[in-house]
């Protein structure tokens, strides 16, 4: 039996995948969406992705690990219960096999769970009500009792509780933590620290998490040229990258969450400009970019001595379309999975030689215009 992935997706689609000096044209695929549906396989892995247009959906795709081609589980899409709109991340908790995302349009984040089969169902009472209108961005506490809500329009941060056995979103554990004044573009966890990238102020803030799951703020405030869009860590490096065409690096230390700029930093690189997203490769040799103006998937090498970073190549989504705003490394680093803003469809790259090319089915659409994936080791076996 051939081994695959799975992956769980909320609506989304791509387009043609280039490279600077040639393009492909994407095989032609089954309905239902362009993915052709998939027979019973045990699975291991699950990727999702959230979506804008057609905000109600979420998805789960095998991923044929020899390949990278993906393949539609049966019963999918699912109506989630809220509209998604502008989520920025997704939450997801593997161990009880649920996943959370949020609502900018209507103040609700919905929650589903996956059972064994691979079938998603609505988690009793979702979607919930966050305490802001606008959330966008999601976190898990390590203990999996604890969401962390960010808000896009609103300078605080939520702390809800959530059943561990049951998955339900409840009552905050304590009030909302605010931020002076700065909105929240994405937040990432390494260990028991809280590192907080905020829109409007265009600064890096570190809280502590304590024991209880409760925020400290930490004395930790880092400016940036322009506003952080993402982050990712590698080790005890944060690389940043932001709207302003930089790439940021820094050694963080893991007792204090103080962050020292790597020498070198920030790093600009040709045809990579404004950047989206970042992914780490799970090897911590490289780091896939993507940029939007033009629509453009970059790949760069770490140092590993000292964390500075040198281009390797890029590659081209389809022209003036909007850059990637999902990109995730399948587990094993070998392909790199990337979606476009506007629902173009979702691209696939090899890496090979240490240099990505357009994996040998270079693009899939699906309905809607998705936003973010998120893959996590959750094992299925579909009927």
């Amino acid at each position: 039996m051939k081994k695959v992935q799975l992956i769980a997706l909320m609506t989304l689609a791509l387009s043609s995948c280039s490279d600077s000096s040639s393009s492909r044209t994407p095989r032609s695929l089954p309905v239902p969406g362009g993915i052709a549906p998939v027979a019973g396989f045990p699975s291991q892995v699950t990727m999702t992705v959230s979506s804008r247009n057609t905000a109600r959906t979420l998805s789960l795709l095998s991923v044929d690990q020899s390949t990278g081609e993906l393949g539609l589980l049966p019963g999918f899409p699912l109506d989630v219960g809220a509209p998604v709109g502008d989520a920025e991340t997704l939450a997801v908790d593997a161990f009880n096999r649920r996943v959370y995302l949020a609502s900018n349009i209507n103040g609700m984040i919905a929650g589903s769970n996956i059972d064994l089969a691979g079938r998603a169902t609505p988690i009793a009472g979702s979607p919930f009500a966050s305490e802001g209108a606008a959330p966008t961005v999601l976190s898990l506490g390590a203990n999996r009792d604890v969401l962390y809500v960010g808000y896009e329009n609103e300078n605080f941060i939520s702390l809800l509780s959530v059943n561990p056995t049951t998955g339900v979103v409840g009552a905050p554990i304590s009030p909302p933590l605010v931020i002076n004044g700065n909105f929240i573009e994405t937040m990432k966890q390494l260990g028991d620290l809280l590192y907080v990238f905020c829109r409007n102020t265009s600064n890096i803030l570190c809280l502590r998490i304590e024991p209880n799951g409760t925020l400290t703020t930490l004395p930790v405030n880092v400016s940036l040229p322009s506003r952080p869009d993402f982050a990712d860590f590698i080790g005890n490096r944060l690389y940043v990258s932001t709207a302003g065409s930089e790439l940021e690096g820094f050694d963080l230390d893991p007792s204090t969450g103080d962050l020292t700029r790597i020498q070198g930093s920030p790093w600009v690189f040709p045809r990579l400009d404004r950047y989206e997203l970042i992914r780490a490769h799970p090897s911590g040799d490289f780091i896939a970019v993507g940029a939007e103006d033009p629509a453009n998937v970059g790949l760069i090498a770490v140092d590993s001595v000292d964390g500075s970073l040198s281009l390797v190549n890029v590659l081209g989504l389809t022209p003036n379309v909007g850059g990637p705003e999902g990109i995730f490394w399948e587990p094993s680093g070998r392909f790199l999975y990337v979606n476009d803003h506007i629902g173009e469809g979702i691209f696939v790259f090899e890496l090979v030689n240490g240099r990505l090319q357009p994996a040998a089915t270079p693009r899939y659409r699906l309905p809607g215009g998705q936003i973010d994936m998120d893959i996590s080791a959750m094992t299925v076996t579909p009927p």
